[in-house]
């Protein structure tokens, strides 16, 4: 995995939901705790969280 890409990719999501009318916001905060998101969402730990 590249993490630079992230970057881009997440620009380019977001630029997409603005496009059909929907406000977005990178959310850094909650990848500093992936104990967290783990224990409250169904994300596997073969995966990884990045913003």
């Amino acid at each position: 995995m590249v993490v630079y890409d992230l970057g881009a990719f997440g620009q380019t999501l977001m630029l997409a939901a603005s496009n059909q009318g929907l406000a977005t916001m990178p959310a850094y905060e909650f990848v500093k705790y992936p104990d967290v998101l783990r224990a409250n969402m169904p994300i596997p730990d073969n995966e990884i969280i990045g913003m």
